[in-house]
């Protein structure tokens, strides 16, 4: 897991990911999570998480909360990314859109 806090607002995590199966990806897939306290353009923090492999995004999901909620989502959000980068995940909860959890007090957008 590599972890880069680029100011106090911005936060980028990466971390690998296994499945069962490795149809369509380029290269090994891996999490990639950014997350900014104060975006441009939006009201509210958000944190964007997304499988990709070299080439491009493979599902992508944009996490929308309060300032309160922040701290603890990204929390959870990356001991989540722990969890799978130390087990094999089911292809098909990819396929399935079932891969990110949700949280109390915030919105999740799938892209």
């Amino acid at each position: 897991m590599k972890i880069e806090k680029a100011s106090n607002d911005l936060l980028r995590v990466q971390s690998d990911i296994f499945f069962d199966k490795s149809k369509g990806f380029t290269g090994n897939p891996y999490i990639d999570l950014l997350a900014n306290k104060y975006p441009p353009y939006r009201l509210y923090p958000s944190i964007s998480i997304c499988v990709r492999d070299n080439k491009r995004i493979k599902y992508e999901c944009v996490y929308i909360m309060g300032v309160n909620e922040f701290g603890k989502v990204i929390h959870e959000l990356i001991n989540w990314m722990v969890d799978h980068e130390n087990g094999i995940i089911e292809y098909r909860k990819l396929e399935n859109h079932d891969l990110f959890p949700d949280y109390v007090g915030c919105s999740r957008w799938e892209c």
